[in-house]
């Protein structure tokens, strides 16, 4: 039994050693959105982003993706239509937290490069 517990504790060892940063390239728009209670809201906004630089802001609520309803969705599957391919375009229908206006924004997804872990 102790041979085997080692054996494991060896082999999860040489795996962490093994990891490497890679950088995964994919497309974001700037936004973070809260899901419980308040699902689809705005949280925060990246500067020198596509939503940053559309007029959205903190408070705005998303209501629509590419004309699906975001009531529809998951959260993760809400994230998964926002994100996308780098230069892709994405249009949300917007409700702005300070004039209740509801707004169709058109914003084409930028490069963003984030580091994962990945094992050989």
């Amino acid at each position: 039994m102790r041979f085997l517990i080692l054996t494991f504790c060896l082999w999860t060892l040489a795996s962490f050693a093994s990891a490497q940063e890679e950088p995964a390239d994919f497309g974001m728009i700037g936004v973070a959105l809260s899901d419980f209670p308040d699902y689809g809201r705005i949280s925060s906004i990246l500067p020198n982003t596509p939503a940053s630089k559309s007029g959205m802001l903190e408070g705005d609520r998303i209501l629509a993706v590419n004309c699906l309803d975001i009531n529809l969705l998951a959260f993760k599957d809400l994230l998964t239509f926002i994100r996308g391919e780098p230069g892709t375009e994405i249009v949300l229908t917007v409700r702005h937290a300070d004039t209740g206006e509801i707004e169709r924004i058109k914003l084409v997804r930028m490069s963003y490069k984030a580091y994962r872990a990945v094992t050989e």
